[in-house]
C-alpha cells in the first residue's frame, strides 16, 4: 500500500483532497500531478514547463551537488547563457539553410506510376465517377463472346495507371515538417522568455532611479549575464525564426504534405534509397532530417523515465532555491561558517543563524529565540484559478510557525488587452494583501513566486529574509538582559559594592555614588 508522507512533517495512507503539487512523497518518491489514478482537481498546481525546470538543472549541474558557499554566493542565481540563447542556434542555422529545398520537395515531389489491372464495367453511358488517375488509359479488352450482343452489365479488365505519393522519401519530408513545426514552436517560446527577461531588466533599472542601492543591485547581477548586442542578437534571431515558421505553416497546404497519410511514420534512423542519395533536393532534406534527431529530437519517454527525470528537476528546484538564500545573506553581508548540518550565519550587532537543510529540502533558519523560518520549494506552478485552494491551504499552514512556499512563477508579463490598454498579470501572492510576498511573516504562511528567469527573484528573497533578520535577530530596543543572580548575595547592603540609587527627579533625594 502507498504511504503518502508530507514534506512539512507526518504521514498519510490517504492522499488530501485537493494536496498542493509538489508537497507529498509517495513511498519517498516526490510527485506532482501525475501521480496515477489522481483525478484532475484533486492537485492544486501543476509540474512546471520544460523551460523552467531545465533552467533550474542547468545551474544545479552546473554547481554540482556539494557546491561550497562562496561558489554559490559569487555567481548569480539565473538562467545560464542567456545571451547565447538569444543567437541562432546549430540547429536553426540548418533549418534556415535547407528549407527551400524543403519546399521544392513538398510541391515538386518524385512520384513513382502505379499500374494496376482492375475489372470495370464494360458499357455505360453514365459518365465515369472514378478520378482521372483511376481512369482506364489503355483500350478496354472485352471478356465476352465476338459476336456476343453488348451489354451494359458485361465487364471488362482494363490497365489503370497512378500517381503513388505514398514513398519512403515523401513521408521523411512530411513528417519533418511537423517536427519542425514543434521545435520552432519550443525555440520561439525560449526566445518569448528571453524577451520577457531583458523587459524586466529595463523596467527594474527604471524604477531603481529613485533607488541608487537598487539601481546597484540590479545592474551587478546582470553584469555577467548580458552583453551589449543581445537585443540586437534576439531581435534578429526572432524574426528568422519567425519567417522559418510562416514558411513551415505553409507547406501544411502543400501537395505532397496532403497526400501523405498523417498516421504514417518514419524511424529516425534513414534508410540510404536512391533518392535520398543521388536528389540534389531529398539529399538536403535526408541532411535536413539528420540534424534534427541530433540537435532537436526529444526521446519518447516511459513512465518510468519521466518519475525519473521528475525527481531530478525537484531536487534541482530545492538546489535553485537555496542558491538564493545563500546569495541573499551573500548581499546582506552576512558571513557563513560551514558546519556538518549545514552553515552557520554571523554578522556584527545580530545573533548567529543555523542554516540547514531536511532530507526534504525544506530549508529551516532557527533564531536566537526559537521562532525558525522555513522554506518550502515547491516545484510547482499555479494559475489564478488555484488562488481560493491556495488561501485554504495557507491558512491551514499557519498552524506550523513562519512558513514561505517557494515556487515556480515566471516573470510578470504585460498583455495588452487593446489599443491603449495593458494588463498586468497579477502573482498568486497578491490575492491576500496580508499574505504579500512573506514580507511581514507574523508567524503565518506565505507564497513566493521564483524563477531562474525573473530578474526580481534574488531582490524578492532578499527583502523577505531581511524582514524576517530584523524581526528575530536584532536585539531589542531598549535593551533587555537579564542578570542572573548572585550566588551569594551578601547580608548588608550597606556594606555591599552596589548601592541602591534612587529615580531620578525624585522629590528629597540625592544621588549616591558606588
Amino acid at each position: 500500500m502507498t504511504r503518502f508522507f508530507d514534506r512539512l512533517g507526518g504521514a498519510s495512507s490517504t492522499l488530501p483532497r485537493p494536496a498542493v503539487c509538489d508537497a507529498w512523497t509517495a513511498d519517498d518518491r516526490r510527485f506532482g500531478d501525475e501521480w496515477p489514478a489522481l483525478a484532475g482537481d484533486a492537485v492544486l498546481g501543476r509540474w512546471p514547463d520544460e523551460l523552467e525546470t531545465e533552467a533550474a538543472t542547468s545551474l544545479a549541474i552546473t554547481f554540482g551537488d556539494d557546491a561550497a558557499w562562496d561558489d554559490l554566493a559569487g555567481v548569480p542565481a539565473v538562467v545560464q547563457g542567456i545571451a547565447e540563447r538569444a543567437r541562432l542556434q546549430p540547429l536553426d542555422r540548418e533549418i534556415l539553410r535547407h528549407l527551400p529545398h524543403l519546399q521544392h520537395v513538398c510541391h515538386r515531389p518524385r512520384l513513382h506510376l502505379r499500374v494496376d489491372e482492375e475489372r470495370v464495367p464494360g458499357l455505360t453511358c453514365a459518365p465515369d465517377p472514378r478520378p482521372c488517375g483511376r481512369r482506364p488509359r489503355v483500350a478496354p479488352r472485352r471478356l465476352g463472346a465476338p459476336d456476343a450482343p453488348q451489354h451494359p452489365a458485361l465487364s471488362v479488365l482494363a490497365r489503370l495507371i497512378e500517381d503513388e505519393w505514398n514513398l519512403y522519401e515523401n513521408r521523411v519530408a512530411a513528417r519533418l515538417v511537423d517536427h519542425l513545426l514543434a521545435y520552432v514552436a519550443r525555440r520561439l517560446t525560449e526566445l518569448h522568455k528571453v524577451e520577457r527577461s531583458l523587459r524586466a531588466h529595463k523596467e527594474n533599472v527604471d524604477e531603481g532611479t529613485t533607488s541608487f542601492w537598487r539601481a546597484r543591485r540590479i545592474m551587478t547581477l546582470w553584469a555577467g549575464a548580458l552583453d551589449s548586442k543581445i537585443e540586437d542578437d534576439l531581435r534578429a534571431t526572432r524574426q528568422q525564426i519567425e519567417h522559418a515558421r510562416r514558411e513551415l505553416q505553409a507547406l501544411l497546404d502543400a501537395p505532397l504534405y496532403q497526400q501523405v497519410p498523417r498516421r504514417v511514420s518514419v524511424a529516425l534512423s534513414l534508410q540510404p534509397t536512391n533518392i535520398l542519395v543521388n536528389d540534389a533536393h531529398y539529399r538536403k532534406v535526408a541532411a535536413l532530417w539528420r540534424a534534427w534527431v541530433k540537435l532537436g529530437h526529444r526521446r519518447q519517454e516511459t513512465h518510468e523515465q519521466r518519475a525519473a527525470r521528475r525527481q531530478l528537476e525537484a531536487r534541482a528546484w530545492d538546489r535553485f532555491v537555496l542558491h538564493l538564500v545563500i546569495r541573499a545573506f551573500s548581499s546582506l553581508s552576512w558571513s557563513a561558517t560551514c558546519t556538518r548540518a549545514g552553515w552557520t550565519l554571523s554578522r556584527d550587532g545580530h545573533s548567529t543563524v543555523d542554516l540547514t537543510r531536511d532530507d526534504q529540502g525544506v530549508i529551516v533558519l532557527p533564531a536566537a529565540e526559537g521562532a525558525a523560518l522555513r522554506l518550502l520549494p515547491l516545484c510547482a506552478s499555479f494559475a489564478e484559478e488555484d488562488g481560493p485552494g491556495l488561501l485554504a491551504q495557507l491558512r491551514s499552514w499557519d498552524r506550523l510557525g513562519a512558513l514561505v512556499a517557494v515556487y515556480v512563477h515566471s516573470p510578470v508579463e504585460r498583455v495588452g488587452v487593446d489599443v491603449g490598454a495593458e494588463a498586468v498579470q497579477i502573482p498568486l501572492e497578491r490575492l491576500d494583501p496580508d499574505r504579500a510576498s512573506g514580507w511581514i511573516l507574523a508567524e503565518r504562511a506565505a507564497l513566493l513566486g521564483c524563477s531562474p528567469w525573473a530578474i526580481d527573484s534574488e531582490e524578492r528573497m532578499t527583502r523577505m529574509l531581511n524582514g524576517w533578520i530584523h524581526r528575530t535577530t536584532v536585539p531589542r530596543y531598549p535593551a533587555h538582559e537579564k542578570v542572573r543572580d548572585l550566588a551569594d548575595p551578601p547580608g548588608d547592603l550597606a556594606m555591599a559594592p552596589l548601592r541602591r540609587h534612587p529615580p531620578r527627579g525624585a522629590a528629597g533625594s540625592h544621588s549616591e555614588r558606588a
